[in-house]
């Protein structure tokens, strides 16, 4: 037994840990505890819920995003489209300089996932489609999902779209002349917007989506991985009340009579893009007697039964 400074080793190693024995637990417990939390706040696995920590944030950026874009100058106007018994829609009204006649009129939804972006980080996009299609564009400044559940936002654009057939005349646009669209989570609120719209009865020219995301029923845990659990997330925390086979929130679950009924509807997708939607979901989306045209790669499907 060898010894160190005459003391026994193996008392001066008893000796240490008796003397900071306190200490030694204190610091395990405070590093379970932490670590606890942090799993708590932060696991996303499974999609099983978004943390308290992420949601908290998640609402205070969404006032951050608004706060911060409406400092910011745009291309076009600013302008509030005022609705019965409802708040108001906030959009960006572009049109081509100098224009004299009715135009058509592009209805845009900005993606961000539902719960980030604002209309103007799609400023440029939106006045190069203005001047290069000869046309209106009103640039959508949707609630994000962690302020108003849907179909909030789908119940703005067809609404948005109702104020610009009934104020045609005044604000100089062709009525029957409407294209609504959106990128990604935009794209899915235009298909929802469209199932809201044809159930009135109210025709517009198409749909454009890009890249659009339209089902939400997808297993939490399923080869998407981490996205499907932000989606599962998504559901759980911000709209609960409403079953995600709902057609506003997942179209192709829409009956066959009602997509029949929808308009024109052009898909826009790069060509690596994986198209996030169950496939025997798509094909009852795509069978109508219609045509489906898939932008950026060589597919061109017409005339589905």
């Amino acid at each position: 037994m060898s010894e160190n400074n005459g003391i026994p080793e193996h008392t001066s190693e008893k000796s240490f840990f008796k003397r900071y024995r306190v200490a030694i637990l204190i610091a395990f417990i405070a590093i379970a505890g932490i670590g606890a939390l942090a799993y708590y706040w932060l696991n996303t696995a499974g999609g099983t819920k978004v943390s308290k920590l992420g949601v908290m944030k998640i609402r205070e950026n969404a006032i951050t995003i608004r706060k911060e874009a409406n400092e910011k100058d745009t291309l076009g106007k600013r302008i509030v489209i005022e609705r019965d018994g409802k708040d108001p829609v906030e959009a960006i009204w572009y049109e081509p300089e100098g224009r004299t006649e009715d135009l058509p009129v592009f209805v845009y939804a900005h993606g961000g996932a539902w719960i980030s972006f604002d209309a103007i980080d799609g400023d440029e996009f939106n006045k190069k489609i203005a001047d290069s299609a000869n046309c209106v564009v009103v640039n959508l400044n949707y609630r994000l999902l962690q302020t108003e559940p849907f179909p909030y936002q789908q119940e703005e654009m067809a609404d948005t779209v109702k104020w610009l057939q009934e104020n045609a005349e005044s604000l100089k646009v062709q009525p029957d002349n409407i294209v609504i669209s959106g990128g990604s989570a935009g794209g899915h609120i235009t298909a929802g917007a469209a199932l809201l719209l044809s159930r009135e009865n109210i025709k517009v020219a198409a749909q454009l989506l890009e890249m659009p995301f339209l089902d939400f029923t997808a297993p939490k845990e399923d080869d998407l991985g981490i996205f499907s659990g932000f989606i599962g997330q998504l559901h759980d925390t911000f709209f609960p009340d409403v079953p995600t086979d709902d057609p506003i929130v997942s179209p192709p679950y829409a009956s066959a009579e009602e997509l029949k009924k929808l308009p024109l509807l052009i898909l826009s997708l790069e060509s690596k893009t994986r198209f996030i939607c169950r496939a025997n979901d798509m094909q009852r989306y795509w069978r109508r007697k219609t045509f489906i045209q898939i932008l950026n790669t060589s597919i061109l499907i017409t005339d589905i039964q």
